[in-house]
């Protein structure tokens, strides 16, 4: 595991350094615009990593402010693949309706994932 919020050794460093570090408004993860956070499930779910949730933060220039949305994965599945991909489905899902439905705001989304075998 990276040193940096439990993320795993192999996390791409382009994803870390495109990202936003949440340390410098007390909060222990990092941040992503649309298209680096729906990599970041991506990547992450593929190496076994279940998303267990997420949060949204508005960006207005340097200022970065939790909005208080968010959604969570509630795991009702008894086979890892499964809840796996469906944890996934809901993010992205979860994200792009975000996105949609607030057209011309700038907001990044952190992600709360979990290494499954780890349940």
């Amino acid at each position: 595991m990276n040193i940096k919020y439990g993320f795993p050794q192999n996390f791409p460093e382009n994803l870390l350094q495109n990202g936003v570090d949440l340390k410098k408004i007390g909060i222990y993860n990092f941040a992503w615009g649309f298209a680096d956070v729906i990599t970041t499930i991506e990547f992450l779910t593929d190496q076994g990593f279940i998303i267990l949730g997420g949060d949204v933060f508005s960006l207005d220039g340097e200022n970065i402010e939790s909005i208080g949305d968010g959604w969570y994965f509630e795991n009702k599945y008894d086979k890892e693949k499964t809840a796996i991909t469906e944890s996934k489905k809901k993010a992205i899902s979860y994200i792009k309706k975000y996105k949609t439905r607030n057209l011309g705001e700038t907001y990044l989304y952190s992600i709360v994932f979990k290494d499954f075998s780890r349940n």
